[in-house]
C-alpha cells in the first residue's frame, strides 16, 4: 500500500492545532498561530497555510484528519458558518481536544461540553497562555508539546530565548527519560543554555521534579 504524503503545512514532530475561525477574523487567527508557535505548537489557519497550487478543500480535509486539537474562535457568526460547524464536528468525531474561545459567542451544541477560555477583553498572548495550560494537562498532546519545547530549548540562540523556553518547559508534566537526555546534551553543546543566568539550576530542579 502506498504511503500517504505528509502534509506540507505541518512542521515535522510538532503538535498540530487546527484554528477554526470565520473569514472576518482571519488576521487575528494568524496572530494566535504565531503565539502558539512560541510553545512549539504548529497552528493551521485555512488559506494562510494552503499552497496556491493545492485544492483548498482537500487541504482543509487533510488538516482536519491529521490535527491533534482544534481551537474554536467563537466570534459572532461562527455558529452560522457551515464550514466552522463541520470543522468542529470532525474534531468531535475524531475525539481530539477542542478548546472553545469565547469572543462574543458562548459555546453551543457539541462545543458546550469542552473547557472554554474567556477571550473577550483579553490580549491574544494571555489567551494563548491559557490554551497552553489546558493542552499541557492532556497526556497525548501534552507529551508532544513537552517534546517540542525540549527541542526548542536545544535550539535556543540567545540567553533570553533559553530563559523563555525554560519558562514554558517548567510547566510541562510529561518529561520522559529520552527528553531528559536531550536536555543533558543541550547543556553540554549549547552555551546559550548553559550560560543563561539561572537556567542550569532550573534544569536541575526540573529533573528532580521528573524523578530523574
Amino acid at each position: 500500500m502506498a504511503q500517504v504524503e505528509a502534509p506540507s503545512f505541518w512542521h515535522v514532530q510538532e503538535p498540530r492545532v487546527f484554528i477554526s475561525h470565520v473569514s472576518s477574523f482571519k488576521k487575528e487567527a494568524i496572530v494566535y498561530k504565531a503565539y502558539l508557535n512560541l510553545f512549539g505548537i504548529n497552528g493551521f489557519v485555512a488559506h494562510e497555510d494552503i499552497e496556491p497550487t493545492k485544492k483548498w478543500q482537500d487541504e482543509i480535509e487533510l488538516a482536519l484528519s491529521t490535527m491533534d486539537a482544534l481551537l474554536a474562535l467563537l466570534t459572532p457568526g461562527f455558529n452560522e458558518s457551515k464550514w466552522t460547524d463541520q470543522e468542529v464536528g470532525v474534531a468531535v468525531g475524531r475525539r481530539v481536544q477542542v478548546i472553545p474561545i469565547r469572543i462574543g459567542l458562548d459555546p453551543y451544541g457539541l462545543i458546550g461540553k469542552y473547557q472554554a477560555v474567556q477571550g473577550a477583553g483579553k490580549k491574544i498572548p494571555d489567551i494563548c497562555d491559557e490554551i497552553l495550560t489546558i493542552l499541557l494537562q492532556k497526556p497525548g498532546i501534552g507529551a508532544r508539546i513537552t517534546d517540542a519545547l525540549v527541542r526548542k530549548l536545544a535550539a535556543s540562540g540567545s540567553w533570553a530565548e533559553a530563559k523563555r523556553n525554560m519558562d514554558y518547559l517548567e510547566r510541562c508534566q510529561h518529561l520522559k527519560p529520552e527528553m531528559i537526555k536531550v536536555i543533558e546534551k543541550t547543556m553540554e553543546e549549547n552555551s546559550q543554555v548553559r550560560e543563561a543566568w539561572g537556567v542550569p539550576e532550573r534544569i536541575k530542579t526540573l529533573f528532580k521534579k521528573a524523578g530523574s
